[in-house]
C-alpha cells in the first residue's frame, strides 16, 4: 500500500511539473514570436547600415583618415587602445540548452589562438564557465542586471570599447526556431583589405569624412551591438522554447509510465486482497 501511495504522490508531482513546463512553453512561444517580429522587421536596415559603415572605413583607409595598420589585427594590437577586444555574450539565467556553453567553448578556443586580444565576458554563466576553464589572459567580467541590458548598460559598455579598432562579439546566432549556432561578428566593420576599385567612385562627404567616421564609431557601433543583443535574446528564447517543449513531452512519457506502474500495483494489491478473502472463506468452510 505504501508503494501505491508513493506512486500516487510521484504522479501528482509529475503532473505539476508538466503544468509548469506547458505554461513556460506557451509563454516562450509568445515571447519568441514578438522578438522574432522585431528582429526581422529591420533586418535589411541593419545589413545595409553595416555595409555603409564598412564602406566608410574602406574609404577612410584609402584616403589616409585611418592608418592602414587597421587592416591587420596583429599589427594594431596593444598600441594605446588601438587593438582588438573579444566579447562573449552569455546569459545570467539558464535553461537555454547548450547555447552558453557552445559560445564559451568557441570563445575559449579563439582566445587561445588570438592571444593579443583583450577579453570581456558578459553574463553569469560565462563567468561561471571561466571559473572552471580559466584563460591565460586576464578577463574583464561584466554583469548586466538582466539578460537583456538597459540602454544605460549598453552605453557604458560601448564607451569601454570605444578605444578599440576591432570589437568581436561571440553570441548565440539565430538560424531557425529549432537551430542556433555560435556567431562571431565584428561590430566595428573594420576591413581586412581594400578592394582595387574602391577609389574609382569618388564620394562627397558632408560633413567631412573624419566627422562621419566619428559618428559611425559611436552611434552605428551601438546600433549593431543592440542588433546582436536582440538576436542573442531571440536565440535564447527559441532554445528555451525547445527545451520546455522537450521537457513537456518527456513529462508525458514519464506520466504514462507511472500511471501504468500504478495501475499494475493497484491490481496486484486488489488481487492480494481477494486471495486473502478467499483463503479466509476456505478456512471458515473447513
Amino acid at each position: 500500500m505504501s508503494l501505491i501511495a508513493d506512486l500516487e504522490n510521484q504522479l501528482q508531482d509529475i503532473l505539476t511539473l508538466k503544468y509548469i513546463t506547458n505554461t513556460f512553453t506557451e509563454i516562450n512561444s509568445i515571447k519568441a514570436k514578438n522578438i522574432r517580429a522585431n528582429f526581422e522587421k529591420n533586418t535589411v536596415f541593419f545589413r545595409e547600415i553595416g555595409e555603409v559603415y564598412h564602406l566608410v572605413k574602406e574609404i577612410a583607409v584609402n584616403k589616409g583618415a585611418l592608418p592602414k595598420t587597421v587592416l591587420f589585427e596583429q599589427d594594431v594590437a596593444g598600441r594605446g587602445g588601438g587593438g582588438t577586444v573579444a566579447i562573449a555574450i552569455t546569459s545570467n539565467m539558464r535553461f537555454y540548452g547548450k547555447l552558453n556553453i557552445n559560445v564559451m567553448k568557441k570563445f575559449e578556443a579563439d582566445a587561445g589562438i588570438n592571444k593579443n586580444r583583450d577579453i570581456i565576458v558578459i553574463g553569469a554563466t560565462g563567468a561561471e564557465y571561466l571559473s572552471g576553464h580559466p584563460l591565460e589572459k586576464k578577463t574583464m567580467k561584466v554583469a548586466f542586471r538582466k539578460d537583456f541590458p538597459t540602454p544605460e548598460e549598453v552605453s557604458a559598455l560601448i564607451e569601454q570599447t570605444k578605444k578599440y579598432r576591432r570589437v568581436y562579439l561571440y553570441y548565440p546566432e539565430f538560424l531557425t526556431m529549432v537551430s542556433q549556432r555560435v556567431g562571431v561578428s565584428d561590430i566595428t566593420q573594420t576591413p581586412t583589405e581594400i578592394p582595387a576599385d574602391i577609389g574609382k567612385i569618388e564620394y562627397i562627404f558632408e560633413p567631412e569624412l573624419v566627422k562621419i567616421l566619428e559618428f559611425f564609431e559611436m552611434h552605428v557601433r551601438t546600433l549593431l551591438f543592440n542588433r546582436v543583443l536582440l538576436e542573442a535574446e531571440l536565440s535564447r528564447t527559441a532554445a528555451r522554447l525547445i527545451t520546455m517543449s522537450t521537457a513537456n513531452d518527456r513529462a508525458d512519457v514519464i506520466c504514462q509510465s507511472t500511471r501504468t506502474q500504478l495501475s499494475k500495483e493497484r491490481k496486484s494489491f486488489t488481487n492480494a486482497q481477494l486471495l486473502e478473502t478467499f483463503a479466509g472463506m476456505g478456512r471458515w468452510e473447513v
